[in-house]
C-alpha cells in the first residue's frame, strides 16, 4: 500500500468484478485507528463531554435519577453518530497522507449529524424488522447497508438514497462485507462486555436497590467505551474507501472534494 492506505494505481480505473480484501481492511482499520486514537478520543470526549458533565452532576448530588439518566442514555446515542461521522472524516484525511485535525473531525461531525443520524435510524430499523423475521433477513441488510453511514458523510445524498447507494456498492461483496462487520462487531461487543464487567466489579458501581450502573460507573463506562466506538467507525469508512476506488476508480482527492 502506498500514500497511507490508497490502493494502488493499477486499480484505479474502475472494476465493476472488485473484491474486497477482508484482512486489509482489518489489518488498516487497526493501523488507521492506532495512529489517531489520541485525536479520535479527544474528539470523543469533547462530543460526549454534556453526558458525561449530566452524569457527573447527578453522582455528585448523591441522589438517584433514574429518568436523567436515561435521558442522558439517549443523547450518548445521538453523539454517537457525531463520533461517527468526524472520525469517517478522519479516516479519509488519514488515506489521503494528511493527519486528521481535531478540530475539523469535530466540525465535519456536527455538520453530518441530521443526515448521519438519520441514515443510522432508518438502517437500523430496517435491520431490526429484519432481525425479527427469522434473523436471515437482518444479515442481509446488514451486508448491504454496512457502508451507509460513510455514504452518508462523503456523498452527503440524503438518508435513503445513502442507503441505496450502500446497497449498489456492496453488490458482489456481500459476504466480505459480512465477514467485516462479523469480526468488527465481535471486537466491538467483546470490549463492550469486559469494560462493562470491569466496571461494574468496582465498589459501589451499582445500585443496591435497582441493580443498575450508579452514574459515576455509567460515566466511566462511556470514557472508556470511546475507543471502541471510534474502532467501530474507521472500518466502514475504509471499506467504502475502497469501494468506491476499486470498483468505480475514484480518486482520494475527489472523495474528499466535497469538504472543501
Amino acid at each position: 500500500m502506498a500514500g497511507g492506505g490508497i490502493l494502488h494505481a493499477r486499480e484505479m480505473v474502475g472494476d465493476p468484478n472488485f473484491r474486497v480484501d477482508v484482512g486489509s481492511v482489518l489489518a488498516r482499520t487497526l493501523s488507521v485507528w492506532g495512529r489517531n486514537l489520541v485525536p479520535f478520543c479527544l474528539v470523543g470526549l469533547v462530543i460526549y463531554s454534556p453526558v458525561l458533565l449530566g452524569l457527573g452532576a447527578i453522582a455528585a448530588s448523591g441522589g438517584s435519577m433514574p429518568i436523567g439518566q436515561k435521558i442522558l442514555d439517549v443523547l450518548s446515542n445521538l453523539l454517537t453518530m457525531v463520533l461517527t461521522g468526524g472520525v469517517t472524516y478522519g479516516v479519509f484525511s488519514e488515506l489521503r497522507g494528511q493527519r486528521p485535525d481535531v478540530a475539523d473531525v469535530l466540525r465535519l461531525g456536527l455538520s453530518r449529524l441530521g443526515t448521519v443520524w438519520l441514515t443510522g435510524l432508518l438502517a437500523g430499523l430496517g435491520m431490526g424488522l429484519g432481525f425479527c423475521a427469522l434473523i436471515i433477513p437482518g444479515l442481509v441488510l446488514l451486508a448491504r447497508w454496512w457502508v451507509a453511514v460513510p455514504v452518508a458523510v462523503i456523498e452527503a445524498p440524503g438518508a435513503s438514497a445513502a442507503i441505496s447507494r450502500s446497497t449498489e456498492l456492496t453488490e458482489g461483496n456481500r459476504w466480505r462485507i459480512f465477514a467485516l462487520a462479523v469480526v468488527v462487531g465481535m471486537l466491538q461487543f467483546g470490549a463492550a462486555v469486559a469494560i462493562a464487567v470491569a466496571i461494574s466489579a468496582l465498589p459501589g458501581a451499582k445500585s443496591a436497590a435497582a441493580n443498575e450502573l450508579t452514574a459515576w460507573a455509567e460515566a466511566l463506562q462511556e470514557l472508556v467505551l470511546i475507543p471502541v466506538l471510534a474502532l467501530a467507525a474507521v472500518a466502514p469508512a475504509i471499506a467504502y474507501h475502497d469501494l468506491r476506488i476499486g470498483k468505480e476508480g475514484a480518486d482520494i482527492e475527489e472523495l474528499l472534494s466535497v469538504f472543501e
